[in-house]
């Protein structure tokens, strides 16, 4: 059993070093676990209009919200910056309508080392989310590697003058264990350039 487990453990190393080179895979193993680690959690505070979101994956939604709210965010797929929301919407379960815009004030960039370009969204991108009756997980804001929102998480958002938003992205819990075993499931780690 021993041997089994070390074997996997071994071809899960060589099969995603060959493509990355396994230096840079070595070297950035860690920092990845905690860019990994970090994604886990989305927060956000800041103040604006009325709010309130709680939701167990987007298809289990109950919010409603009118308003602006002008946060700083630590958002899905390594999107940082302060964000202006603006619009209304209306969820109840599954079914609902949308009309709201995020567009981003300032962005963050907060990385030390070159990292590559194309694996990095180190500022939040402005999105507009329309709809009417039905919510789809196909949506680009819903792309697993680039979208703005993560159909999966779990969390809350309130706001009345004072805003506040918190969730968690099963996903990246899932992602963060592969990453242990040098196997990038969201294909989402940085490589030396």
């Amino acid at each position: 059993m021993k041997k089994f487990g070390l074997a996997a453990l071994l071809a899960c190393v060589l099969s995603f070093t060959a493509s990355a080179g396994f230096w840079s895979t070595v070297l950035m193993w860690f920092p990845n676990r905690m860019l990994d680690l970090s994604d886990i959690v989305s927060l956000g505070v800041g103040f604006g209009g009325i709010k309130a979101e709680a939701r167990v994956t987007r298809a289990i939604d109950f919010s409603v919200g009118d308003g602006f709210n002008l946060m700083l965010r630590k958002d899905t797929n390594r999107h940082y910056g302060i964000t202006l929301e603006q619009g209304h919407h209306f969820n109840f379960l599954y079914v609902g309508c949308e009309d709201y815009r995020i567009d981003e004030v300032a962005g963050c960039d907060m990385w030390f080392f070159p990292l590559d370009g194309d694996n990095v969204k180190a500022t939040y991108r402005p999105a507009i989310y329309e709809y009417e009756w039905i919510c789809s997980p196909s949506a680009y804001e819903y792309n697993l590697k680039l979208g703005s929102r993560d159909w999966w998480e779990i969390g809350a958002e309130a706001s009345c003058g004072l805003a506040a938003r918190a969730a968690v992205h099963p996903l990246q819990i899932a992602d963060f264990v592969c990453g242990i075993f040098f196997y990038d499931l969201l294909d989402d780690d940085i490589a030396l350039e």
